[in-house]
C-alpha cells in the first residue's frame, strides 16, 4: 500500500496548502518529515503566517514573489511589537475641523466646520496610501452635514447624512450616495451604482435640536441609527438599506435613548448596544424572527418619516440579547459606543485594487469589537471591553455552546522549539457557554471567558477609531504618555507566551512588551457592577518607552495617528502619521 509521505514533496506541498491551518499545524507534529517539509516550503509558512497573524492578501497591482510577501507580512508584525515605523509624516489640518471624522481602509475622513457654531460644511479626505504625498481633497454638498458611513475596499462608497430646511418649523435629512475617489475638487460625485443616490430620511422640528446619527455600510446593506438627545418623546429609528436599490428592507423604532451605536457583526447582522437593559443585542437578517420589540410612536407631531417604505420591509428581530453584568443601584449606563474595525466583507464581493498601499490587511472575522461605556450616577466614570468577534459569532449561532479546551491541554512546546516553529502552540481559545433561552444570555454565561474589561477615565473614549484587527491602541489624555498597544490576537499571546517562559515581560530597544493573563484585575474593586467582575480574556501589551503628548491616537490597519489639538484643546491642528508597514 502507498504511504502519503511516498509522494513527491511537490506534490505534498500542493496538497497541504488548500488545508485549514489548524490542520496544517498538526502536521507540523505527526512527522519529523512533515515539519521539515512544512517549515521549508515558502508557500506553506506564507499559508501559516498569513492566517496566524489573521490578515489577508490586499488586492492591489503589486507584483511581489511569494517569499517576498512573506517576508513583508513577518517584518510587518514584528514591527507592530518593536514600534519600528517605516515613515513618519505630519499631515497639518488646514481647514477649521469640525466634530465629524472616520478612518477606514487608509482613508482619513475629517469635516469642515462652519465659523458659526457647530455645523459641519464640508469633508476633507486624504488616502495614507500615498505615503508622503498627502493632498487634502474636498467634498461640498452645499448643505450642512450631520454624519457619515464609509465602504472604501467592497464600493468606494460614502454615505453623508445632510440637513436642509423642510416644511415651515421643520429640518430635513438626507442620505447621499456618492463615490469617495472621484469626490474631490469640492465635487460631490453620486455613485454609479446607487439608483436612487439622495434619498429624503425625515423631517423632524427645530426644538428636537441635535441628532446624534450612526452609519455603516457592509455589502448590500447600509444600516442608519438616528437618535434625538435633547427631545425624550422623540424615539429611537433604525433603517436598513439595500443601498443600490435604496430600498429599506428592515427597520425598528425604540424607546428614546434605548441605542447610540451599532456596528456589523457579520455581513448579516449587526450588534446593538441597548442602553436600556444593559445588554448587546444581536440582529440577524436572515434568521426567523426571535424577538421584535414593539414599535414605539412619538409622542405628538415631532417628526414625519419621509422614506418610502416597500411591503417587503419588516421589523428587526432581536436573534441574542447578551446581558452586561448587574451594575449598583443608582448607577446606569448613559451612553455605549461599538466599534468592529474593519468591517466583514459580503461572501461576494471582491475588495476593489489599489495601486500603491499595503500588501496585507486584517481579516474581518478574526478581529475584535471594543464597547467605550460613559456609566455613573453622581460621579460619571468611562469603562470599556474588548470582545472577539469570533466570540460573538459563536454565540450568534449556538443554541447550545460549551467551550472544548481538549486542545488546551496538550504539553507546551520549549522555548526551542517554538523558535523553529512558532505555530506549534495553540491560542486559548474562548468559547462562550451559551446554555439557556435562545434569545437571553446572561453575563454568567458568556462574558467572563469571551470579554476583557478596562477602566478608561484616562483615556479619550469620545474618539472610537483606536482598534483594527485584533489590536487596540491607547494613549493617555494630552499628557507625555506612552503609547498602548494591545494585541488580543491568541496565536501572538502562545507564541509570546511560550517565549517568555515563567516571566511576564521583556524588552525591545523601543517597547517593553508584557502578557495579561487571565484574571489579572482591570476593574476598581468599589466599581460599578453588583458583582466582582472576572476578565479572562488574555491579551499581549506593547508600551512605547518613548512619551507623546496627544489628544488622543487613532489606528487603522497599518497606521497609528497621533491627534495635536490647538492651543485651546479644541480642534484639531495637525496629525501625525507613523505607518508600521511595508507599501507595495
Amino acid at each position: 500500500m502507498t504511504n502519503l509521505l511516498d509522494c513527491p514533496p511537490e506534490l505534498l506541498v500542493h496538497i497541504f496548502a488548500y488545508l485549514p491551518f489548524t490542520s496544517l499545524r498538526v502536521l507540523l507534529v505527526t512527522s519529523r518529515t512533515l515539519n521539515d517539509l512544512i517549515s521549508s516550503s515558502v508557500l506553506l509558512q506564507y499559508l501559516l503566517h498569513l492566517q496566524s497573524s489573521a490578515h489577508s492578501l490586499y488586492p492591489s497591482t503589486s507584483t511581489c514573489s511569494l517569499a517576498e510577501q512573506l517576508k513583508v507580512l513577518t517584518d510587518c508584525e514584528k514591527r507592530w511589537q518593536d514600534w519600528e515605523y517605516t515613515t513618519y509624516n505630519r499631515l497639518e489640518v488646514q481647514h477649521r475641523p469640525s466634530g465629524i471624522y472616520d478612518l477606514t481602509s487608509g482613508i482619513f475622513i475629517l469635516g469642515e466646520g462652519s465659523t458659526l457654531g457647530r455645523l459641519t460644511i464640508g469633508l476633507r479626505w486624504v488616502d495614507l496610501r500615498l505615503g508622503k504625498d498627502l493632498v487634502w481633497n474636498a467634498i461640498d454638498l452645499q448643505t450642512p452635514i450631520v454624519d457619515l458611513g464609509v465602504n472604501v475596499l467592497e464600493w468606494d462608497l460614502i454615505a453623508v447624512v445632510s440637513m436642509r430646511l423642510g416644511n415651515p418649523g421643520f429640518c430635513q435629512l438626507d442620505l447621499n450616495l456618492l463615490q469617495l475617489s472621484t469626490s474631490k475638487d469640492s465635487v460631490p460625485t453620486h455613485h454609479p451604482k446607487a439608483k436612487k443616490p439622495l434619498i429624503p430620511i425625515i423631517q423632524y422640528p427645530f426644538e428636537d435640536g441635535h441628532c446624534s446619527i450612526a452609519a455603516e455600510i457592509v455589502g448590500p446593506y447600509l444600516a442608519l441609527l438616528i437618535v434625538f438627545p435633547g427631545n425624550r418623546d422623540s424615539p429611537d429609528r433604525l433603517w436598513v438599506f439595500e443601498w443600490q436599490s435604496g430600498n429599506v428592507k428592515f427597520e425598528r423604532s425604540s424607546r428614546w435613548m434605548t441605542y447610540n451605536s451599532l456596528a456589523f457583526l457579520d455581513e448579516e447582522t449587526l450588534i446593538l448596544p441597548n442602553l436600556r437593559d444593559h445588554a448587546i443585542e444581536l440582529c440577524s437578517f436572515t434568521t426567523n424572527t426571535a424577538w421584535a420589540p414593539a414599535a414605539v410612536s412619538p409622542s405628538g407631531d415631532n417628526g414625519v418619516v419621509m422614506l418610502e417604505i416597500t411591503p417587503y420591509c419588516v421589523p428587526l428581530s432581536t436573534t441574542r440579547s447578551l446581558k452586561l453584568p448587574p451594575t449598583r443601584e443608582g448607577m446606569s449606563i448613559l451612553r455605549m459606543a461599538c466599534r468592529g474595525e474593519p468591517n466583514p466583507f459580503a461572501a461576494n464581493s471582491i475588495p476593489r485594487p489599489v495601486e500603491v498601499g499595503p500588501l496585507f490587511r486584517p481579516d474581518p472575522e478574526s478581529s475584535i469589537v471594543i464597547f467605550n461605556l460613559l456609566v455613573g450616577s453622581v460621579q460619571h466614570r468611562s469603562i470599556s471591553f474588548v470582545v472577539n468577534r469570533e466570540s460573538l459569532l459563536h454565540l450568534l449561532k449556538s443554541d447550545d455552546v460549551e467551550g472544548n479546551n481538549s486542545e488546551l491541554e496538550e504539553d507546551e512546546p520549549t522555548a526551542a522549539e517554538l523558535e523553529r516553529n512558532p505555530f506549534l502552540t495553540s491560542p486559548d481559545y474562548t468559547v462562550a457557554d451559551n446554555r439557556g433561552p435562545p434569545s437571553y444570555v446572561p453575563w454568567s454565561k458568556w462574558g467572563t471567558r469571551t470579554v476583557r474589561w478596562f477602566m478608561t477615565d484616562d483615556i479619550p473614549t469620545r474618539w472610537i477609531t483606536t482598534s483594527c484587527g485584533y489590536r487596540w491602541a491607547t494613549i493617555a489624555e494630552d499628557l507625555p504618555s506612552p503609547i498602548y498597544i494591545r494585541d488580543f490576537n491568541p496565536w501572538r499571546i502562545k507564541q509570546v507566551k511560550a517565549k517568555l517562559g515563567g516571566t511576564e515581560s521583556y524588552e525591545t530597544e523601543r517597547t517593553v512588551v508584557t502578557i495579561a493573563r487571565p484574571g489579572s484585575p482591570t476593574l476598581e474593586e468599589e466599581s460599578i457592577f453588583v458583582d466582582p467582575v472576572s476578565s479572562d480574556l488574555e491579551y499581549l501589551e506593547v508600551k512605547t518607552k518613548k512619551a507623546y503628548r496627544y489628544s488622543s491616537v487613532f489606528m487603522d490597519e497599518n497606521w497609528i495617528l497621533g491627534i495635536v489639538l490647538d492651543s485651546q484643546g479644541q480642534n484639531m491642528k495637525a496629525v501625525d502619521i507613523y505607518s508600521l508597514s511595508t507599501v507595495s
